[in-house]
C-alpha cells in the first residue's frame, strides 16, 4: 500500500511537471487568443486582455465614445487621406455639387484598406456619377456600427443612395461587444426588436477570460472535431443570422425614411470558397435575407480568385472598380451622361 501511494505520488508529480512544461512552451509560442475561433467573443477578449484596448496614438484610427472607434480626423499618409471629420476622401470629378450625394458605409472594404484614395469604389462611383460620394468606411466595423454611424452622422447629408459593404465576417462582428476595441451594438429581444448597448469598459469586458493555453487547446481541438463532424455550429450561426437580419432591416427602414435607395454588397472572405460549407452558409443565408427583406443586393461570391484581392486579403483596385460598375448597372439613373 505504501509503494502504491508512493508510485501514485510520483505519477501525479510527473503529470503536473509535464503539464507545467507544456503550458510554458505554449505560452512562449502562442498568444492567449490562438486556440479559439476568430468568431468567438473569447478570442477577442483574450487578445485585448494581453494587448490592451488603446488605439495607436499616431495611427489612422481614433477612439470614439459612441462608435468605439473611427478613422482619425485629418489623417494623411500620402496616398490615403481623411477629411476633418475622419471620412475617407473620394477623388474624381464632381459635376453635380448641388445634387444629393451618395454615402458608402461599412468596414475596411468600404474604406479601401491598402489602396490610394483614387482606387476605392467610392472614388470610382464619384467619377461615374459626377456626384459627391462620402466614404464612411471604418476599418474593423460591424454592420451594427455602420448603422449607428449612418444614424448619427451620414443620414444628415440626405443622400440619394446608400451603399453598405457587407463583408462576410460582419455576420459575427455584430454579435461582439469587443473586437479591435470595445464596441457598441444591439441585442435582439424576444419580440424581434433591437435594443442598443453602449461601448463597454475594456477591463470589465475582458474580466474572467482564461489565458491558459493548454486547457484552451484541448477544448478547441474537441470543438474543432465536433464542428467538422456536424459541418458547422448551426445554433450559433442561426442566432447570429437573426441578429444580422434585424440590423439589416433596421438600416433598410432608416434609409427609406430619408427617401434614399439602399444597396448591399455581399463580400466574401479571400479564403472563400476554401473555407467550404461554412463560408457558403453565411453568404447564402445573408443573400436569402437580403431578398426576403426586399433589399437590393449585389453578390460578389464570384470574385474569389487571387487576383481579386490584394496581399492584405482586401479587394484589389480592379475589384473596387468592378464594384462601382455593378452598382451603376443596378442604378443606371445615377450615371453621369
Amino acid at each position: 500500500m505504501r509503494n502504491f501511494a508512493k508510485n501514485l505520488a510520483l505519477v501525479l508529480i510527473s503529470v503536473c511537471f509535464a503539464t507545467a512544461i507544456a503550458e510554458g512552451l505554449l505560452r512562449l509560442s502562442f498568444g492567449a487568443e490562438t486556440f479559439r475561433y476568430g468568431w468567438e467573443a473569447d478570442y477577442w477578449r483574450a487578445l485585448r486582455k494581453t494587448e490592451g484596448c488603446s488605439a495607436p496614438e499616431h495611427g489612422d484610427l481614433e477612439i470614439d465614445k459612441n462608435l468605439g472607434w473611427r478613422m482619425r480626423r485629418g489623417y494623411s499618409n500620402g496616398a490615403t487621406s481623411h477629411d476633418e471629420n475622419g471620412y475617407r476622401n473620394s477623388t474624381g470629378r464632381v459635376l453635380f455639387p448641388a445634387s444629393r450625394p451618395i454615402v458608402a458605409i461599412g468596414d475596411s472594404f468600404t474604406y479601401g484598406l491598402g489602396l490610394p484614395d483614387s482606387a476605392t469604389y467610392s472614388s470610382r462611383l464619384q467619377e461615374l456619377t459626377g456626384r459627391r460620394v462620402l466614404n464612411f468606411g471604418v476599418n474593423g466595423f460591424a454592420v451594427d456600427q455602420a448603422l449607428m454611424y449612418w444614424e448619427s452622422e451620414a443620414r444628415a447629408f440626405k443622400p440619394d443612395l446608400v451603399v453598405l459593404g457587407y463583408f462576410s465576417d460582419n455576420f459575427h462582428r455584430n454579435a461582439h461587444r469587443i473586437r479591435g476595441l470595445p464596441k457598441p451594438g444591439y441585442d435582439l429581444l424576444p419580440d424581434g426588436s433591437l435594443e442598443a448597448f453602449a461601448v463597454g469598459n475594456c477591463d470589465d469586458l475582458v474580466e474572467g477570460v482564461s489565458l491558459w493555453r493548454l486547457p484552451t487547446l484541448i477544448q478547441w481541438s474537441l470543438r474543432k472535431f465536433l464542428d467538422k463532424a456536424s459541418g458547422y455550429p448551426v445554433q450559433m450561426l442561426e442566432q447570429r443570422r437573426d441578429l444580422s437580419r434585424a440590423v439589416l432591416s433596421e438600416l433598410r427602414d432608416s434609409v427609406a425614411a430619408e427617401g434614399a435607395s439602399l444597396v448591399v454588397l455581399l463580400i466574401p472572405h479571400c479564403a472563400h470558397p476554401q473555407d467550404g460549407a461554412y463560408g457558403d452558409w453565411v453568404l447564402s443565408r445573408t443573400k436569402t435575407d437580403c431578398s426576403e427583406l426586399g433589399l437590393n443586393c449585389i453578390d460578389f461570391s464570384d470574385k474569389t480568385n487571387v487576383e481579386d484581392f490584394g496581399d492584405n486579403c482586401h479587394w484589389s483596385a480592379a475589384t473596387n472598380s468592378l464594384a462601382a460598375e455593378r452598382i451603376i448597372q443596378m442604378f443606371p439613373q445615377f450615371k453621369a451622361d
